[in-house]
């Protein structure tokens, strides 16, 4: 089993983690589409930071998607790369789950659990993009969830 090849064996605890190249790709389609797309925090002390001052009690927010496809963060950075992160550790770019203290105290379990599904699923079927389905994905104005504008319309065959 490697990283870039197939599990035939039961997923588990000890053999999931080989998988890098399934990480980079649940890393990358976060990276690209975030589910919380906009994080808010409040100033818990007065700081300056680069000539700016937050002032204790002030509510900030970090526009996630934004940073993820900023170019001066990511090379060519509304392209699908799952290598970009083959010979690096994510950075505090990588917003996804927040970062540093406030990290989502799920994210390990969450990722384990959507890379087992995943294997699993992968498996058993495959998806196939039907012809309405955009190839580019625009977004519909919601404040709460990234959600696509138009429907992504997939074709399921299974595996033999």
């Amino acid at each position: 089993m490697t990283g870039y090849g197939v599990i035939h064996e039961e997923p588990n605890y000890d053999n999931i983690g080989k998988l890098k190249y399934v990480d980079n790709v649940m890393t990358e389609t976060l990276r690209l589409y975030p589910p919380a797309y906009i994080f808010d925090r409040t100033v818990s002390e007065t700081a300056q930071i680069k000539g700016l001052t937050f002032t204790k009690g002030q509510s900030i927010f970090i526009p996630v998607m934004a940073v993820h496809r900023n170019p001066q963060l990511y090379k060519n950075p509304d392209s699908f790369k799952p290598e970009r992160y083959q010979d690096q550790d994510k950075t505090m770019a990588f917003q996804a789950f927040g970062f540093g203290t406030r990290t989502c105290i799920g994210m390990r379990l969450a990722l384990l659990e959507l890379k087992v599904a995943l294997i699993h699923v992968l498996k058993a079927v495959r998806f196939d993009p039907m012809p309405d389905t955009p190839k580019v994905l625009t977004f519909a104005p919601n404040p709460n969830v990234l959600q696509a504008e138009k429907d992504i319309i997939l074709k399921v065959s299974p595996r033999c």
